[in-house]
């Protein structure tokens, strides 16, 4: 299907706007118009708005894909035709807004707190009340139906919003992705008290699972490749610059040390598995801690033995730093003055 506006991400930013959603309802004015959402919500005044132009022009089509919510729900209330995909998701629930409170309040200052929240509330059971009428109107359904249903934040199949009269088609286009969470729209969720179906959960668990193992695994892969051609034998000096001989050439004229043999398969060594030099740079690494720790314990030692004669001796150094410094300052105060 040919889409004329695709309304994703967050209700009333700009990808989701009225504004930009009455420019091409403008733009085809007289024609038919085919909307694409997938959304899990955002402003409510956004979508009510959104949903009264849909009305205005008359006759649109909206398509919902993937995961549906809230005032992604509210917009396509004044299409003419509402249709959804076989594997998508849909949800209503009450309205919210963001609340966040850290301070120290006397009685008099609690009083006018809870009056200020109460305005608050009293506010969100009216637009719930016109939420649910708005509804109620589409699903054929009584306004007390509908905020039952709100009540519960179900989030409902493609079969089953169609059963409750919020869609009136189920499709399957082959251009119809099929839901994905990832964690960011997960955590949106939850902040924003949107409960996730059963069907999806597990799926935003096994993404988390797979993108914290393959990060792991690409970490550990990229430290033992940065490794892999450097030489841990003592015997052996590595080789930086990586410096070789020109393929098809022969190391004749070099000193013995540098000598290399002739480019044929006989002469090549096996190169090493990936695991052996893995394992190779593992004992080296630990044979260098191993070391480290041997010459730590022995200046410990020594500074256990002769703590007074390392303190002496520290002491004599500043001193005579000290005096090689005043007589130093004493020639060049001289040599100015004999200068002036």
């Amino acid at each position: 299907m040919e889409y004329h506006l695709r309304l994703k991400g967050f209700v009333g930013d700009w990808d989701f706007d009225a504004d930009y959603t009455q420019y091409i309802l403008d733009k085809y004015k007289g024609q038919p118009v085919n909307v694409i959402i997938d959304s899990l919500g955002g402003r409510v005044y956004t979508a009510l708005s959104i949903s009264a132009a849909f009305k205005v022009h008359g006759d649109v089509h909206v398509h919902y894909v993937a995961a549906n919510a809230s005032a992604a729900t509210i917009a396509s209330l004044g299409a003419k035709h509402v249709s959804i995909d076989s594997d998508g998701w849909y949800l209503v629930h009450k309205c919210s807004s963001f609340f966040f409170d850290f301070a120290q309040l006397n009685a008099d200052e609690l009083d006018k707190r809870i009056e200020d929240l109460q305005k608050q509330k009293d506010q969100l059971d009216r637009i719930d009340k016109l939420v649910a009428a708005a509804y109620a109107r589409r699903c054929k359904k009584s306004p007390e139906e509908m905020l039952k249903l709100m009540e519960g934040s179900p989030w409902l199949s493609a079969q089953e919003a169609l059963e409750w009269g919020f869609v009136d088609e189920i499709t399957d286009f082959d251009d119809d992705p099929a839901p994905v969470i990832d964690s960011v729209t997960a955590a949106y969720c939850a902040q924003n008290g949107i409960a996730l179906p059963d069907a999806l959960k597990a799926a935003v668990e096994e993404s988390a699972e797979e993108s914290l193992l393959s990060r792991i695994v690409a970490s550990v892969k990229s430290a033992f490749h940065s490794n892999k051609n450097i030489s841990m034998d003592k015997n052996q000096p590595n080789d930086p610059d990586n410096k070789q001989l020109p393929e098809n050439k022969t190391s004749a004229g070099l000193p013995p040390s540098e000598q290399q043999p002739e480019n044929n398969e006989s002469a090549k060594p096996e190169e090493p598995t990936d695991k052996a030099d893995q394992q190779h740079t593992i004992d080296a690494l630990q044979e260098q801690v191993k070391e480290l720790k041997r010459q730590n314990s022995e200046l410990q030692a020594k500074l256990d033995k002769a703590p007074a004669d390392s303190h002496k001796q520290i002491v004599e150094e500043k001193q005579q730093r000290k005096s090689f410094s005043t007589n130093l300052s004493k020639s060049a105060r001289d040599l100015l003055d004999s200068i002036s």
